[in-house]
């Protein structure tokens, strides 16, 4: 009973930690491009 509260508990604390840090919109395709465009700026620096 124990082990399943815990492993609901941290499900869930991982899901609002995904959205809290927006990385859906990071792993989004849009997002993924963006980030890259990021990096080759970087780059060429």
């Amino acid at each position: 009973m124990i082990k399943r509260i815990f492993l609901i508990l941290l499900i869930a604390i991982l899901a609002i930690g995904f959205f809290y840090f927006d990385l859906n919109e990071l792993l989004t395709l849009e997002g993924l491009k963006g980030s890259m465009a990021q990096f080759d700026a970087y780059i060429v620096r």
